[in-house]
């Protein structure tokens, strides 16, 4: 792949003429008419429906911590220039953060088209949330047909009210859920909630900090931190049979 300059004729005559892989990387969809203003990654955000998920409805939109829009693009991009280096005669390829975003969150389209409303800024309301336990938080996460094992992991007999038997129900009456949820997550520690899920199979995740995630034992036992100079960083979350790539400090060039 290669970088030139938009109107850079001789550059892209060059392109043209070698069999490199190429991928192009834009923020807008090509069909869709060029903004006056430049794109930034939050109108991104904005444009691919994520800032219509996080926070409360009543007050304005958060966004997504993270680069959420260059995630999926460069998904998009290395499968695109995988695919040109496997086969002969795949064209360039086109990748729009816009469109990525929009593939990432496709289950807002598909929910507006079959339901008819889209999923939208819950806050309290949230089928999912985030709640404090006793030494941090934790996120209650768990499939739509999960239920009654959470239920069975927490021990309340309140949980097993008849009226919390379907999804739209207990959607319609979370808050009520929640009075059960959160004082048994605050009585307990992340370590404890996400081992007693884990058991049952129940997808709880545990909010970690940066300083806690250099020494994970998953991702000290994957190799995932590496020292770089002496300072520590993930690698690339790619793996070339079987070894990952941990990126290299620059060597500054020094005159003979």
């Amino acid at each position: 792949a290669a970088l030139y300059e938009e109107g850079d004729a001789d550059a892209a005559a060059l392109l043209a003429a070698r069999d490199i892989a190429r991928v192009e990387i834009a923020g807008w969809p090509e069909s869709m008419p060029r903004p006056h203003a430049p794109l930034s990654g939050f109108t991104v955000l904005a444009l691919g429906g994520l800032l219509d998920m996080v926070g409360d409805a009543e007050r304005e939109p958060l966004r997504l911590g993270g680069h959420q829009g260059s995630y999926p693009a460069g998904l998009a991009a290395f499968t695109a220039l995988m695919a040109q280096l496997a086969a002969k005669g795949v064209p360039p390829a086109r990748v729009s953060l816009v469109e990525a975003l929009l593939w990432v969150n496709w289950k807002a389209a598909s929910g507006a088209h079959a339901d008819g409303k889209a999923p939208t800024r819950d806050g309290a309301r949230s089928e999912f949330q985030v709640v404090p336990c006793a030494d941090g938080h934790v996120a209650l996460v768990y499939g739509v047909t999960q239920f009654d094992a959470v239920a069975k992991l927490v021990g309340d007999a309140r949980l097993n009210d008849p009226r919390f038997a379907t999804r739209p129900e207990r959607r319609r009456l979370i808050t009520e859920i929640y009075a059960v949820l959160r004082p048994w997550c605050a009585a307990r520690t992340r370590a404890e909630i996400y081992a007693a899920a884990q058991a049952r199979g129940i997808p709880f995740g545990t909010v970690v900090t940066p300083f806690e995630l250099l020494d994970d034992p998953q991702m000290v036992d994957r190799g995932f931190i590496v020292d770089m100079a002496g300072l520590k960083m993930p690698r690339l979350p790619v793996l070339w049979n079987g070894a990952g790539f941990a990126p290299a400090p620059l060597v500054e060039e020094r005159a003979p």
